[in-house]
């Protein structure tokens, strides 16, 4: 029996709080605690389960969903964050570029056009040196 009278028919009192803080934080099962507090084992199983009393093991795994949670969030909002700074910077890097971009075509287009002119006159002259006529 509980150490803590009642003034309820006689009966001694549970301290509920102590029973469950009990049975949360230490690795007796609901038996011996209800053992151990005086309570009869139904009584103490049907408040258990109403109040969702939860063994350390499912805690830690509760919380362990939660810290997984906040950080698979956490980890999501970066990545949206990195993506949008590196999208930012690549444009920036390409708006940076683009007139030295502009600049390598314009000169790989004349050093073209200059090739292409000294290949024309190369065939003219080859042209004109085989004339019939021309000898």
């Amino acid at each position: 029996m509980s150490a803590i009278a009642s003034a309820h028919g006689g009966k001694d009192a549970v301290d509920w709080s102590e029973v469950r803080t009990t049975y949360e934080t230490t690795r007796t099962t609901l038996r011996e605690v209800a053992d151990r507090f005086g309570i009869s084992f139904s009584t103490t199983m049907k408040r258990a389960a109403r109040e969702k009393w939860k063994k350390p093991g499912s805690v830690i795994v509760e919380a362990r969903k939660k810290i997984d949670g906040a950080i698979n969030k956490i980890v999501e909002e970066t990545a949206q964050k990195m993506e949008a700074a590196v999208s930012e910077m690549a444009e920036n890097t390409l708006a940076e570029l683009k007139p030295w971009i502009e600049q390598q075509k314009a000169h790989h287009l004349r050093k073209t056009v200059q090739t292409g002119r000294r290949g024309v006159e190369r065939i003219e002259k080859l042209w004109d040196s085989n004339e019939p006529g021309r000898s």
